[in-house]
């Protein structure tokens, strides 16, 4: 038997329409755009939504920008604010990836994801891989009241990003990369390396701390690379970082605070300079990529590089200095033509 249907009233269809527009914008995600042209102290970033790379170098101490061709690229969303951006430079046959994230009008080529199923071992009844980010905050009472800007920080952020710079050649990737673990007013940081072992989805256990052992992944695979935090076979970890965490002040922007690192013990001593100063942190507008420090580059208020680059390069820049100054001097000739003769006086 064919079920019966009911006609929609046409009268109904606009408010329809505007009510579901409506609940669109307000429950989807925000996302961020790494779309447009970017900017640091050394150069112009350009990525237009038709696909490709432009980078424009700011050469002679900022004197002469030098333009280059659109470069094939191509834009893989891994979330609502990060991404892969495929390069293929010249002389290169293969594209290589390079991992990117937005946050606020930064453009971050070094960041972290929140990751989901981290925690204390045991958090499960079923499952002994760990517990959920719920869980963690539920370890114990808190014995401190932590400011909002803290709660949303709390959590495992594994590394994802393990590049420097977008550069015109084909750069390398890091060797290592870090994971951090904030709870209350303490963090954890944990050192991962480049291995040729075999990938297994298997956890790196951290006992003692926070009274229960704490595990997190033993992997973790950035674009072909994999990384490690423990040689061999094993699942206990034997060093990490670890210490108090310091709310300086908030930002002008939701998601943006600094806040200063203070370690119990140097454990990786280069990374000190992490310790000496506060560190600027941004969270994306969807919580889930944390950046430390300043970002690589900077949303740009250039709107077209072409004629940005026409009208640098049009500028006449001043003459060089002379190493030394011209001096108006006035010379006693009489004085100098008696010295020159010994005193005798000229006829």
């Amino acid at each position: 038997m064919k079920a019966l249907s009911l006609p929609e009233p046409r009268c109904l269809r606009p408010l329809v329409a505007a009510l579901c527009a409506l609940f669109c914008a307000v429950s989807a995600p925000a996302r961020e755009s790494l779309y447009g042209i970017w900017e640091n102290s050394s150069r112009f970033i350009e990525i237009p939504e038709s696909g490709g790379l432009r980078i424009v170098l700011k050469t002679f101490y900022r004197f002469v920008y030098d333009d280059s061709p659109l470069y094939p690229a191509s834009v893989e969303p891994l979330s609502a604010s990060s991404w892969n951006l495929s390069v293929r430079e010249p002389l290169e046959r293969e594209y290589a990836p390079i991992p990117l994230a937005v946050a606020g009008d930064g453009l971050y080529t070094r960041f972290y994801y929140r990751y989901s199923d981290a925690g204390l071992m045991g958090g499960r009844a079923t499952d002994d891989r760990g517990a959920t980010q719920g869980d963690i905050q539920s370890i114990t009472a808190r014995s401190i009241d932590i400011s909002p800007s803290f709660r949303a920080l709390e959590g495992l952020w594994l590394g994802a990003g393990n590049t420097d710079a977008i550069r015109r050649y084909r750069a390398g990737s890091s060797d290592e990369v870090f994971a951090w673990l904030f709870y209350e007013d303490r963090f954890i940081r944990v050192r991962y390396w480049k291995t040729d072992a075999r990938f297994r989805d298997i956890d790196a256990r951290i006992p003692g701390e926070y009274g229960r052992p704490l595990a997190i992944p033993k992997f973790i695979e950035i674009n072909g690379n994999l990384f490690t935090c423990i040689s061999g076979t094993g699942q206990v970890l034997r060093t990490w970082e670890k210490g108090r965490v310091e709310i300086q002040e908030a930002g002008v922007s939701a998601g943006e605070f600094t806040l200063r690192l203070v370690r119990d013990t140097p454990v990786y001593p280069e990374s000190a300079a992490l310790y000496l100063e506060k560190q600027r942190v941004r969270l994306s507008a969807d919580g889930k990529v944390l950046a430390l420090g300043e970002p690589w580059a900077v949303r740009s208020a250039v709107s077209s590089l072409d004629a940005e680059i026409a009208a640098h390069n049009a500028k006449r820049r001043p003459g060089r200095k002379p190493l030394v100054e011209y001096l108006d001097l006035d010379f006693r000739w009489d004085d100098i033509a008696r010295i020159r003769n010994k005193g005798a006086k000229m006829e």
